[in-house]
């Protein structure tokens, strides 16, 4: 039997769906050559569509609407995996809370090397990959034996690949679908309240509560990083209702009288913080900053280790403000919900980021979760921060 036939005994046997939309926009970081490119979004086309779902590709400016799936394609990957053939190489979708999510990445160099090994078309492989990232943002974590939904590939995949097997099974499918659904309720109500111009729902719509930092630059850190480091912990302080007024200080004894800010007696929503040049004896190499509070005067500072900063963007190939960012932000956690109890399993209070953290950060969803986000605001609502 031919495969065109065996196709079609299989699309004969699912169960019809109503046509859903998926929209995509592609992030081309890793520069892979258009043809593949294209190529690799055929093959994407061709898994969905006998699923009766379209898919919409649209450019990386489209990334910011609310209304796509980001898919970004890069040259490097995630260090760690031990398997060479796992999919844990080739690509990773980032998923919320253990469910579905927007984000996804493919690893090109992976990719090649693969097919390299296999003797397999780089686009096709690619597209494959792409649809099987793809299904964990609709379906999840977790993978499936016998579908594209597979832990790890082999020539036996491949050549179900080629011939155009290899596709989602039938609860996956029904899965797929009913996720497709509630976000295209959620598209339009997106939609509605852009055109009235309201914030998406993913954000608070309470009145922002403001603290200010008084920054004490002792690294001597260029301007133009420590800008934008302060305006990136200011958008994902502004996710969780914060307002960050930032003072430029320098250190020196305090003069009540000074109509200078940072010469000020500090309120409960003053904090100190410090760029250090060098880090606190006996800490490690992945500790990026400290907090000092004062529970009897209700005060509290915060310190951040500019070298330990630079080394660890270094080591993750990661931008240096987008990593200071993230320390100064994880450190006004602790000013404002207390010492190591205030860790998370997840979020930026994690006590220590492994790999899924800095991808987390690299896409700009490194963030309080909604609970601690409460506790936030509910704590300088008080005036009284935790010990």
């Amino acid at each position: 039997m031919s495969s065109k036939a065996l196709v079609c005994v299989v699309c004969s046997t699912m169960t019809v769906f109503a046509a859903e939309r998926m929209s995509i926009a592609v992030c081309n970081q890793g520069d892979v050559p258009e043809k593949t490119v294209a190529g690799a979004e055929s093959v994407v086309e061709a898994i969905f569509n006998p699923l009766r779902i379209d898919v919409a590709w649209n450019g990386c400016e489209e990334s910011g609407s609310g209304l796509n799936i980001i898919l970004r394609l890069r040259r490097d990957g995630p260090a760690g995996s031990e398997r060479a053939d796992s999919l844990d190489v080739m690509g990773m979708a980032f998923t919320a809370a253990g469910v579905a999510g927007s984000r996804a990445d493919a690893y090109f160099g992976a990719i090649e090397g693969f097919a390299r090994r296999h003797q397999a078309d780089p686009a096709e492989v690619l597209g494959y990959v792409v649809a099987h990232e793809l299904g964990h943002l609709l379906l999840g974590p977790g993978h499936s034996a016998g579908s594209i939904m597979s832990a790890s590939w082999n020539d036996k995949t491949l050549e179900a690949a080629r011939q155009r097997w290899l596709t989602f099974n039938q609860s996956q499918r029904a899965a797929i679908h009913r996720e497709l659904q509630v976000r295209t309720l959620q598209a339009a109500r997106w939609t509605a309240g852009q055109s009235y111009g309201h914030r998406p729902a993913s954000r608070t719509t309470q009145p922002k509560i403001k603290i200010n930092l008084r920054v004490i630059n002792e690294a001597n850190l260029e301007q133009k990083t420590l800008q934008k480091a302060q305006k990136e912990a200011t958008a994902i302080l502004g996710l969780a209702g914060l307002e960050v007024n930032w003072l430029a200080c320098e250190d020196g004894r305090a003069d009540w009288s000074s109509h200078s800010p940072c010469q000020q007696l500090p309120g409960p929503a003053d904090f100190w913080l410090r760029i250090r040049p060098h880090k606190p004896a006996g800490s490690d190499s992945e500790t990026l900053g400290y907090t000092v509070l004062d529970s009897i005067q209700n005060l509290g500072s915060a310190g951040i280790c500019y070298p330990a900063v630079e080394a660890v963007a270094r080591r993750h190939r990661a931008a240096i403000h987008q990593i200071l960012a993230a320390a100064i932000v994880h450190e006004v956690g602790h000013l404002l919900l207390g010492g190591t109890h205030a860790h998370s399993p997840q979020g930026i209070m994690v006590a220590r980021w492994g790999a899924r953290e800095f991808e987390l950060l690299s896409i700009g969803e490194l963030r309080f979760t909604a609970k601690q986000a409460e506790q936030l605001r509910s704590v300088l609502g008080n005036g009284q921060k935790s010990e």
